[in-house]
């Protein structure tokens, strides 16, 4: 009879059920890290996707507003800290975190700022939003543009939106700030702008004098002593500059839109009297424009240069102007003053000693030779300047820009220097003078352009928030 043997069913000890089980563990610590970068990783770019898409959108959202705004102002970190958000603008800015990136805009009916919010950061993580401006030079109604993320301690940025806006239905976009303080935010609006209104009253005051008809290197033209045709370059007179060039200054100005500009043409050689001062005439009206034009056309230059007596009427001419208008407006006056050379006459009350001639009207007595006496002419320059001008009873501010219109190294570019920081009050920034060297045609098409556009920035500005 056989016996049938039982099998013997083998077991797992004890030792092997360890060693699996460390396997297992080792097997999810070395995977483990590996399946959490790769969700982290996975996380991570979603979030930049995400983030990236959000500052696209938000620089495009800008753009768009800019575009459709009648007024456009960029607004440094400093004025709105201490200024907060102005009623009736609108602003895209950053919290005070730089955790969010807030459209601000302007409720009408609630009288307050209604917050729409274009990115929010997470507050746990360490990246923060930046947001900064800086004017194109080449146009003044565009504005580049950065929005960038970064971690907080580090220099470069995480993620970085460039792009220009192009503010088109604005005069232009005010400038401000610098390379190192670039404004932070942008006020907007896109409703009729708000009516200040300003008159802009600019004196143009012009040597006549003979050397206008001097070549710009000061080479005698025919007809004065030390000509010489071989020398003299018909191609670059003085005049002929002075009236090529003066008509696109006076287009400018009538196609300010903010403001109308009121123009006087002053017009001085050994004098300034009545027949050589004309009214301010509002460049608004196209008749005026043509007027002014046909007057500087019509210079004949002659005689010798009486600077103080040009300035003098400026003055005169702006502060009836300004006295005529305070009560109603807001006036801003201005005198552009272009000499070619030194002064050589002075207006005195009598004909000894120097009692300069300050009140308004045609001179009572000429003092000096026309050609030696320049330090007793400049004298009374400074004079007119600091008695006048930026004197201490006088009711209004001028700002002053002074053009040597010369291509020669002599004292003419120094006394023009002098003239312009005699017009220079350092107490108050309303009257500052300005110096200009238009050495040719084209430098003196520069120097009237660089003029207008501080003009329009000076007299834009307070149309801002």
């Amino acid at each position: 009879m056989k016996v049938r043997r039982s099998r013997e069913i083998e077991g797992v000890t004890l030792i092997e059920l360890i060693i699996v089980l460390g396997l297992i563990s080792l097997v999810i610590m070395v995977t483990g890290p590996m399946i959490n970068f790769s969700g982290n990783a996975h996380r991570k770019t979603v979030d930049e996707f995400n983030l990236q898409s959000s500052m696209r959108i938000a620089s495009q959202t800008i753009a768009n507003f800019t575009r459709h705004g009648t007024a456009v102002f960029p607004i440094l970190q400093d004025k709105l800290d201490n200024e907060g958000l102005a009623n009736g603008w609108n602003y895209f800015a950053l919290d005070s975190g730089g955790k969010r990136l807030v459209h601000f805009v302007w409720n009408s009916t609630s009288n307050s700022h209604t917050e729409n919010q274009l990115i929010e950061l997470d507050a746990n993580d360490d990246l923060y939003l930046g947001m900064s401006f800086f004017q194109d030079p080449s146009d003044t109604r565009l504005l580049q543009f950065d929005l960038h993320a970064f971690r907080q301690g580090q220099s470069s940025s995480v993620m970085k939106i460039s792009s220009e806006l192009n503010a088109i239905n604005t005069a232009r976009i005010d400038q401000v700030g610098s390379s190192s303080n670039r404004p932070v935010a942008l006020a907007y609006r896109t409703g009729a702008r708000p009516d200040p209104r300003m008159k802009i009253a600019v004196t143009f005051v012009v040597d006549i004098s003979g050397s206008m008809n001097f070549d710009m290197a000061g080479n005698p033209s025919s007809g004065y002593a030390g000509y010489n045709a071989a020398v003299f370059d018909t191609n670059d007179v003085r005049i002929d500059h002075l009236k090529n060039i003066s008509p696109g200054m006076i287009d400018r100005f009538a196609n300010f839109e903010h403001a109308p500009v009121y123009l006087s043409l002053i017009q001085f050689n050994d004098n300034a009297n009545n027949n050589k001062t004309g009214p301010l005439l509002n460049l608004h009206d196209q008749a005026n424009v043509q007027s002014v034009k046909d007057q500087i056309v019509a210079i004949t230059p002659t005689g010798g240069t009486n600077t103080g007596d040009g300035m003098r009427r400026a003055y005169h001419v702006l502060r009836n102007f300004y006295l005529a208008n305070e009560a109603d407006y807001n006036v801003k006056s201005y005198l552009i003053l272009l000499m070619d050379g030194d002064p050589t006459y002075w207006s005195s009350t009598s004909g000894s000693g120097t009692n300069y001639q300050v009140n308004d009207g045609n001179i009572n007595t000429l003092r000096g030779n026309g050609s030696t006496t320049i330090t007793d002419s400049h004298n009374y320059v400074k004079h007119i300047s600091e008695t006048l001008i930026t004197g201490s009873t006088s009711p209004f501010d001028i700002s002053t820009s002074v053009i040597a219109f010369t291509n020669e190294t002599d004292g003419g570019q120094v006394r023009a220097q002098q003239t312009a920081d005699f017009c220079d009050d350092p107490g108050n920034e309303f009257r500052n003078g300005s110096y200009y060297h238009a050495f040719s045609g084209g430098k003196l098409d520069e120097v009237f352009n660089d003029i207008i556009n501080s003009i329009l920035d000076d007299t834009w500005h307070i149309y801002g928030p």
